[in-house]
């Protein structure tokens, strides 16, 4: 039985089965409410981001299973994504931009023009699979989070809730994570490193990177009631306990990169919550005994990048035009990646499109206090995306379909797009308002200079 076959089999069993139909009805729901109400759109997003981030979804493997329907779920995680955009996908076609003057940004245009060269190039190596089926999912996420997003962020409130997704992401992960450990503790551990419900240790520490900042500027905001800021505190040293229980350097350095970045402004206020949050995850460890080595491999030294740097740069030397498209092989930086796979066929797209995206980070940085914008989201924005780029230089996700840290960056990019709107359109109407209010001091001047003579005839 080859693997379609296989798949074909395992998708009907899990259909005819209970867990299959109660799925079936639940993403009815969804869709029905996603056509009716934000709120069932923000749970879709949520969702997708989770199932994105699961285990391995290769079901020919085999590998320690989840509890029921967490496995299921894993096994077709690519076709339970793209349901969910499908789902994303209908209230974006009946949506209309109101006020937002831009609601795409170029950056994510030419991200997905590189994200369609790739796939082009898969298909000429004969990976049909990988080319043809990765057009569609490239597209339809182009459609949700290119197109829709903007459609759908109207309110500051709107924006916040997209922010909660991720936030949302990451209770999930921690609640499934700790049932599962509850259930089968191997399922959630490899090599003594906590992997959660991810594929490896390196996955969950850029899962936890991404959802980091996120729950940060929720416990943050002037707006969140005390209970609801004591649980997200809770949140944040448990992030941080799992990031140095999983041991990846790769996750540590984003969580840095992107909190620096972040409270750069409010380094005094950095500092303290830092020393706090030191205290809380240092006790924190000693509940997690057994796992003191883990641990330490955190702080190893050891170089397990050059290499596979190397290895990539040679095989982009070899053909520095189309690259080298084929399975396996290093992808220990995004940016190496990308030049080895794809060329500069690829490569030029990739880079024009991080390019544009700094170029409206450094814009936001500069406009962050303008009228229209909410700093607190500004420096979130900046932050997150300062932290996936950097972990881009140690992870190959940025070159990703369906991974968590590529869907932070749809989320951060939508996020930014609509701030500078925001600040756009203020800006225009603060000048036009000053327009107005100059007209009426300069008649009022005049008609105070008249005499009442000559203002009466």
């Amino acid at each position: 039985m080859d693997f379609s076959q296989f798949q074909i089999k395992q998708l009907s069993d899990l259909l005819s089965s209970p867990a299959g139909a109660v799925g079936t009805l639940f993403l009815a729901a969804l869709l029905i409410g996603s056509m009716a109400y934000k709120p069932f759109r923000w749970i879709s997003v949520a969702l997708l981001i989770y199932v994105s981030a699961l285990g391995s979804w290769d079901v020919t493997k085999p590998t320690s299973q989840f509890f029921s329907p967490l496995e299921q779920i894993r096994s077709y995680g690519r076709v339970v994504c793209v349901v969910l955009l499908l789902i994303l996908l209908a209230p974006t076609l009946r949506e209309h931009n109101g006020w937002r003057l831009r609601t795409l940004s170029a950056g994510y245009v030419l991200y997905y023009l590189f994200q369609i060269v790739s796939s082009l190039r898969w298909l000429g190596s004969g990976n049909f699979d990988r080319g043809f089926f990765g057009a569609i999912v490239f597209t339809l996420m182009f459609m949700v989070f290119g197109i829709g997003m903007g459609r759908w962020m109207q309110q500051m409130e709107d924006a916040t809730n997209l922010v909660r997704c991720l936030v949302w992401t990451a209770i999930l992960f921690i609640v499934f994570s700790f049932m599962q450990m509850g259930i089968n503790r191997a399922a959630v551990f490899s090599a003594g490193r906590f992997i959660g419900t991810t594929n490896n240790a390196n996955h969950c520490g850029a899962f936890l990177a991404t959802v980091f900042l996120p729950v940060c500027y929720l416990a943050l905001r002037p707006q969140a009631r005390a209970l609801a800021r004591t649980f997200l505190y809770v949140l944040m040293v448990l992030i941080l306990l799992l990031a140095l229980w999983a041991a990846s350097r790769t996750g540590l350095v984003m969580i840095i990169a992107g909190v620096l970045v972040m409270f750069r402004r409010r380094m005094g206020s950095f500092l303290l919550g830092a020393a706090l949050c030191s205290v809380l995850v240092l006790i924190g460890i000693q509940f997690f005994a057994e796992n003191q080595d883990a641990v330490q491999q955190a702080f190893r030294t050891e170089d397990t990048r050059t290499g596979a740097w190397l290895g990539m740069w040679n095989d982009f030397c070899e053909a520095p035009l189309i690259g080298k498209a084929g399975m396996g092989g290093w992808s220990e930086n995004s940016y190496l990646f990308v030049a080895s796979r794809v060329g500069c066929l690829g490569l030029v797209p990739f880079l024009t499109a991080i390019g544009l995206i700094i170029r409206d980070m450094l814009r936001l940085a500069r406009q962050r206090s303008c009228p229209g914008a909410d700093t607190a989201m500004a420096d979130l924005v900046l932050g997150g995306l300062t932290s996936l780029f950097v972990g881009g230089m140690f992870e190959g996700f940025l070159y990703g379909t369906f991974t968590c840290p590529m869907f932070g960056l749809y989320v951060y990019v939508g996020l930014m797009t609509f701030l500078l709107d925001r600040i756009r359109v203020a800006t225009a109407d603060a000048q036009q308002q000053q327009a107005v209010d100059a007209v009426y001091a300069a008649e009022e001047e005049s008609v105070a200079g008249l005499t009442p003579e000559a203002e009466y005839g």
